[in-house]
């Protein structure tokens, strides 16, 4: 994208939109935000933010500086920070020509003292709000005494120092680190000219490729996704098992086929994230067991399931599959190496996230993998994700009211569920806020800055549900956000996951609170969306009408319609 397309974007976003409503963002950098600014406005509309931006800078010239002011008025939903090597020291930038071998001690002394400087400064804005963080590239000195074929030790110890601190930042929660932008060549990525004129360091075209990468971080176009259903034949392995035979089929540079090894390599990878993997294969089953069952290969067998191989058309086996998952199709990625078998899925499952594996083309391979990292990607891996995936793998039973007798079903998986009362920040909790969608009561989804400031409010309540049965841990699986008040309590937003339906975590979670706040009634910030049925029916069969906006639920209604949970509930911590 060049200034002109950004600018029409921008006017293109902002025509019809109300000032009032426009969301501000703090752009702090050392040098002249010109043209990075209208190139991040213009992605950051592409991301489907639909409120007027606003950026706020900084001090003209002063990284550290400006990374110690306070957003005063302006409530900014986030901090974008572009890291220079003239913010670590002028004499590493073109516009001074004061640096000499001599110095270069003195330099690297200086770019130590501001990198601590900036990881202060840095540290303290993500207590407030997430801070996306780009750190400067290689630096290319011109007062060193090697050839520029050469590394120089300045050099190469501001890049290390760069490494650490780049390390200790990405440690901190709620930090992001921008990837260097891949798509532009290193000699593209600075303008002499402009940086000499203007202040302006880099070229467009590399503004523009930074632009896109802080953009996606700040605003992921969707959730990662939670599962993929692989193809074995000329997917998984090189070449028909059935027709070769399993010692035949192949992932090996000596066989030509290595990429089909990054492929498992990258479901290995999904799997340890806590991403679920299935196989839709045409096959008959006890060949397609003899080859993933080989010693070599990088994915255990067990880590797939379900496993649907037989000859039925694989839109049925996606349809058990996500039935099983008890997901939803757009959560899912579905790969194979056929074009049929993917219009065929597609027609049944509109939704579903379909690639074809291009076997025999090691380039348009890699570029598919690196989709799917993207699709699945997470800033965090948290051991709910790895419970829930094991629940999956074990078989724990999903359809719990399909037994034949629920209550001494229930009674014998022997749940335990411990409700946490806490208001410290929680990814899983904030994960869970964000992507469910069938027991969810109103849909409304929550941005990092808002579910801090949420935290922090004085009348608001946060209950956290963790559950395990005989089967298995499920980790957290609820949450439940509300507002106290004299006799009533206002639920604003709950959600239960998916793994934790039928299992009547939702009844205990409101006994729970029945019994902390002792209110004698209850409202609900309900409205109906396309998807959350499951939360509705739930009301429904809790509630003496209707459930509607603001429903009201009584102490007396709900002990009326409320079954034995068959669960040991543990409380572990006492209301304020």
């Amino acid at each position: 994208m060049n200034l002109a397309e950004a600018l029409q974007q921008i006017r293109d976003a902002e025509m019809g939109t109300p000032a009032s409503s426009e969301t501000s963002f703090d752009l702090l950098c050392g040098f002249t935000p010109l043209h990075l600014e209208q190139l991040l406005k213009a992605r950051l509309y592409q991301r489907d933010l639909r409120a007027p931006i606003r950026f706020r800078h900084g001090i003209n010239g002063d990284l550290t500086g400006s990374l110690e002011m306070t957003c005063g008025e302006i409530d900014s939903e986030l901090s974008f920070v572009i890291v220079t090597w003239e913010d670590l020291d002028p004499r590493l930038g073109l516009r001074q020509a004061d640096g000499r071998p001599s110095l270069s001690d003195d330099i690297f002394k200086t770019a130590t003292w501001r990198l601590r400087q900036i990881k202060q400064g840095v540290a303290a804005r993500a207590e407030r709000h997430p801070v996306i963080l780009a750190m400067p590239n290689a630096p290319a000195l011109r007062f060193a005494s090697t050839s520029p074929s050469q590394a120089n030790t300045l050099e190469l110890q501001l890049q290390a120092a760069c490494a650490e601190a780049s390390l200790d930042l990405a440690l901190i929660d709620r930090v992001r680190l921008v990837s260097p932008p891949q798509a532009v060549a290193p000699c593209d990525h600075y303008d002499p000219r402009a940086d000499l004129r203007f202040g302006i360091p880099y070229s467009v075209t590399y503004f523009d490729a930074l632009a896109t990468n802080l953009a996606r971080l700040a605003i992921p176009m969707n959730l990662p996704l939670r599962g993929l259903i692989t193809d074995l034949d000329d997917t998984f392995w090189r070449g028909l098992i059935g027709e070769i035979g399993a010692d035949s089929v192949s992932w090996s540079l000596e066989k030509r086929s290595h990429s089909h090894a990054l492929y498992q390599q990258l479901l290995r990878t999904l799997e340890e994230m806590g991403i679920l993997l299935a196989i839709a294969s045409k096959n008959d089953v006890s060949v397609a067991l003899e080859g993933l069952l080989r010693s070599d290969c990088l994915v255990s067998a067990d880590t797939f399931y379900p496993q649907e191989i037989h000859w039925n058309p694989k839109s049925e086996s996606v349809a058990r599959i996500l039935k099983t998952w008890n997901i939803s199709a757009d959560a899912v990625v579905f790969i194979d190496d056929s074009a049929s078998e993917i219009e065929e899925v597609q027609r049944a499952h509109p939704n579903i996230h379909a690639y074809r594996f291009p076997t025999g083309d090691d380039a348009s391979v890699l570029k598919l993998l690196a989709t799917l990292r993207d699709l699945f990607a997470k800033s965090h891996i948290l051991e709910s994700d790895r419970l829930r995936a094991a629940s999956v793998r074990a078989g724990t039973p999903l359809e719990l009211d399909e037994a034949s007798d629920h209550e001494a079903f229930l009674a014998a998986t022997h749940g335990k569920l411990r409700i946490e009362v806490s208001m410290e920040p929680d990814n899983r909790a904030f994960e869970l806020l964000n992507k469910t969608n069938q027991f969810n009561l109103n849909g409304k989804r929550l941005s990092e800055k808002a579910w801090m400031d949420l935290l922090k409010a004085p009348d608001i309540r946060l209950l956290k549900a963790s559950y395990e049965d005989k089967f298995g841990s499920l980790g957290k699986v609820g949450i439940l956000i509300g507002r106290k008040e004299e006799t009533n309590f206002t639920v604003t937003q709950w959600v239960l996951s998916c793994r934790a339906f039928s299992r009547r975590i939702e009844h205990a979670m409101l006994l729970a609170l029945f019994e902390l706040w002792k209110p004698e009634t209850l409202r609900f910030d309900y409205r109906a969306t396309e998807r959350n049925q499951a939360l509705t029916r739930f009301l429904e069969e809790i509630m003496p009408d209707k459930p509607g906006a603001l429903s009201m639920l009584r102490r007396s209604d709900f002990s009326q319609a409320c079954p034995p949970t068959h669960l040991s509930v543990h409380l572990n911590h006492e209301p304020s």
